[in-house]
């Protein structure tokens, strides 16, 4: 999913500026290669991220 959809969901169902989800998002990229890869490093399991991703996504 493109970022800038992810920020636009997350100002509307969280009340919050779109610009500090997307900063979120390029610092986990710049400092941990990405969400999945942060997740990983912090002790999920690929099998965890699959599980969220097929509650999370159509």
């Amino acid at each position: 999913m493109p970022p800038t959809a992810i920020a636009e969901d997350y100002a509307l169902t969280d009340g919050c500026r779109g610009d500090t989800i997307l900063r979120t998002l390029a610092h986990l990229d710049d400092r941990h290669g990405g969400v999945p890869a942060y997740l990983l490093k912090g002790g999920a399991t690929p099998a965890h991220l699959r599980q969220v991703r097929n509650r999370l996504l159509p």
